[in-house]
C-alpha cells in the first residue's frame, strides 16, 4: 500500500523551486488562460510519443487513458494547491503510467509540450505587459519542473513498493516450497 501525505523533501522541494503563496495564486489566475490549450499539447506530446520506436505503440493504444492522466495531473498541478490531493493525483499518475509500462521520464516530454504551450498562450495574452508575462511565465516554468521532480520521487516510490511487494512473494514462495 502506497504511504499516504507528502514525500520526504516536499517542502523543501517546493522551496527549491520557487513555489509560495503568491506563486500558488499565480497559477491559479494564469490556468483559465492556458486550459483552453491543455488537450491539444497532450495530444503534440502523445503524437511525437507515438512515435518512438521502443514505446510508440503503448501511446498509440492508450492515448485517451494518458489524455486523461495528464489532464488530471495538470489541472491538480495548476490548481497551485500543493497538498495530499495534489499528492495522491501524482501518485495515481505514475501507478497509471508505471501498469501502462510508461517511464517516468515521459513527464518530461509531455511538461515540454504543456509549457512550450502556456509560454506562448501567455506571451500573447501579456504582450502589452512584459513583465507580468515574465513572471507568469517563470512560475509556469518552475510549477511544471516541479512537477515533474515530484512525480519522479512517486514513480520511483511505486518501483520500491513494487519491488517490495515481489520480494515478499518470492520469499512466501520459498517457504511454501521448503514446508512442502
Amino acid at each position: 500500500m502506497p504511504p499516504s501525505g507528502l514525500p520526504p523533501g516536499f517542502a523543501a522541494r517546493k522551496a527549491l523551486y520557487g513555489i509560495d503563496e503568491q506563486s500558488e495564486r499565480i497559477l491559479r489566475e494564469t490556468f483559465p488562460a492556458i486550459e483552453p490549450y491543455l488537450v491539444p499539447a497532450i495530444d503534440e506530446f502523445i503524437a511525437g510519443a507515438s512515435k518512438l520506436p521502443h514505446s510508440g505503440t503503448i501511446f498509440s493504444q492508450h492515448q485517451d487513458v494518458i489524455r486523461k492522466i495528464e489532464v488530471a495531473q495538470f489541472r491538480a498541478l495548476m490548481s497551485g494547491t500543493f497538498d495530499k490531493d495534489y499528492v495522491e493525483t501524482g501518485r495515481r499518475t505514475m501507478q497509471q503510467y508505471a501498469a501502462l509500462g510508461i517511464e517516468d521520464r515521459a513527464r518530461i516530454s509531455v511538461g515540454t509540450c504543456v509549457l512550450r504551450t502556456a509560454l506562448n498562450v501567455l506571451a500573447r495574452k501579456h504582450r502589452f505587459f512584459a513583465a507580468t508575462a515574465a513572471r507568469c511565465r517563470n512560475i509556469v516554468l518552475q510549477a511544471i519542473m516541479f512537477d515533474i521532480a515530484t512525480t519522479t520521487t512517486l514513480y520511483l516510490e511505486t518501483a520500491a513498493i513494487a519491488k517490495q511487494v515481489r520480494r515478499k512473494t518470492i520469499d512466501e514462495a520459498i517457504a511454501d516450497f521448503r514446508g512442502a
